[in-house]
């Protein structure tokens, strides 16, 4: 459970965690860290990442080639070349190794509505073709909005597209 540090109030529980984890939020980042056993007592070595806001869980992996004991820690232990967080882990019994976090290729960052004017902020590759696209029943889609990217991060705002109130929108690169 995670809760305010004024109040004590409880905020949210993330769910699905490994057995006997060590916990990492990385800074600047909505993402939470755990890492442990896939099962309980001793099983292979599961890391499981959560959006630190929603408390849902955006991704797992599990390291088939490491067995897991229970975790003394896990810390951010800066980036790699190409620019992926790296995570470090120490196990009781003195077993240690570090974790590279690839970058997200694409990523929607933000999407914000009052009902008639959205914003939409997704992760981009300078220089690549996105497009918008907005369903009222998830089968049938239209393209509203054809973009490059120059930046890595996109923002578009634009208008309500339906009107049986019920609207997705999807990303997409070529």
């Amino acid at each position: 459970m995670v809760a305010t540090a004024s109040t004590l109030s409880a905020l949210g529980t993330f769910s699905g965690l490994p057995s006997s984890p060590a916990v990492e939020p990385i800074h600047g980042q909505n993402t939470v860290y755990f890492i442990g056993s896939a099962t309980f007592g001793s099983g292979y070595l599961q890391l499981v990442s959560f959006d630190r806001s929603t408390f849902l869980k955006t991704d797992s992996k599990t390291f088939t080639n490491v067995i897991a004991e229970s975790m003394r820690s896990l810390v951010a232990a800066g980036k790699d070349p190409s620019g992926g967080d790296r995570l470090g882990y120490i196990q009781f019994n003195g077993h240690a190794g570090i974790i590279t976090i690839p970058t997200a290729v694409f990523k929607i960052e933000n999407f914000q509505s009052n009902g008639s004017i959205s914003q939409l902020t997704w992760s981009s590759e300078v220089g690549r073709q996105y497009q918008v696209q907005w369903s009222s029943d998830l089968s049938n889609w239209t393209t509203f909005i054809t973009t490059t990217a120059t930046r890595t991060s996109t923002t578009k705002t634009f208008g309500s597209m339906g009107t049986s109130g019920r609207e997705f929108y999807r990303v997409f690169g070529n």
